[in-house]
């Protein structure tokens, strides 16, 4: 059995992707694994077994059920109840609980999940992109959240272009945030962009989602950014950093060695579905893994 699944999620404008069996039979057990942390009470999903429910962990475990197939298994109308009870007054949604603070991220695993259920007009869309928008600062780049002193950061300007674009809203995106998103990039093609932190594969990826975007990839020295990428293929990375670098080259759509990521990646799936890494299974280690296993397309 195969299937046709549409990509990339963050993107509005996607291309169907064929899933090979072997690929769709490693997303079937991530579902597996991730059926085991939804919580029937309070409609969510938790990151593993001890934490509690929120809307990261439903984000992940929804985009896995999308993965593998499987939307229709889910208890659609619960994990929209539970979505929509984190829709603050300010547009925003909040990560754990009713009235809790709203952000960027919280903002796009809700938009994210309503998208795949086909629930999107559940919410007060106008409400929700009037938030979005708030984010925006003058200097360039969106901020994590209008609570706290406005600061462009890379991973909330692509959490907002994407809900946005997700939200039918054409991604008009301004100089000045281009110049903010250009302005990232390193001397050795790299990107730094997060409020914390040196600049890695993570930043790399948001960085040329956010161009993507908003149809500015051509702005940036692509080929540096390629050459940055494969140096970090051919290390030993971590399994969100191995996701991080498959993504990145999908968006450039480069070729690479691309056959021992995807055995390294496999290798990580452990016998109840989950993908470890330093011997800690979550649910959002699968869900990462199964993002760079779907782009890999050599198994």
């Amino acid at each position: 059995m195969t299937l046709e699944i549409p990509w990339p999620l963050w993107k509005s404008s996607r291309e169907s992707r064929l899933v090979s069996k072997h690929l769709l039979s490693l997303a079937r057990r991530g579902m597996d694994f991730a059926t085991t942390l939804y919580e029937l009470e309070s409609g969510a999903f938790r990151q593993n077994r001890t934490a509690t429910p929120d809307i990261w962990a439903t984000q992940w475990a929804v985009t896995i059920a999308y993965l593998a197939g499987q939307l229709k298994a889910l208890e659609k109308e619960s994990i929209t109840e539970y979505v929509l009870s984190l829709h603050n007054r300010d547009g925003g949604f909040s990560m754990v609980s009713p009235s809790g603070q709203s952000s960027s991220r919280n903002t796009y695993c809700a938009v994210a999940v309503l998208s795949l259920l086909d629930r999107l007009s559940a919410m007060d869309t106008d409400r929700v992109i009037g938030y979005l928008e708030s984010l925006r600062l003058e200097g360039g780049g969106y901020c994590f959240t209008s609570v706290v002193i406005p600061k462009p950061d890379l991973l909330s300007t692509f959490y907002t272009l994407s809900s946005l674009d997700s939200l039918g809203v054409t991604v008009d995106v301004d100089m000045a945030t281009k110049k903010f998103l250009i302005s990232l990039q390193q001397d050795n093609g790299s990107f730094s962009g997060k409020m914390f932190g040196t600049p890695d594969i993570e930043d790399t990826f948001f960085a040329l989602a956010s161009l993507d975007l908003s149809d500015s990839l051509d702005s940036i020295d692509l080929e540096m950014s390629y050459q940055y990428l494969t140096s970090c293929v051919s290390e030993k990375l971590s399994l969100t950093d191995m996701a991080w670098s498959v993504m990145s080259l999908d968006i450039l759509k480069r070729e690479f060695n691309s056959q021992s990521m995807a055995e390294q990646l496999q290798q990580m799936q452990g016998s109840e579905g989950a993908f470890v890494m330093a011997d800690e299974m979550s649910l959002g280690y699968t869900y990462y893994a199964l993002q760079a296993l779907y782009c890999l397309n050599s198994i």
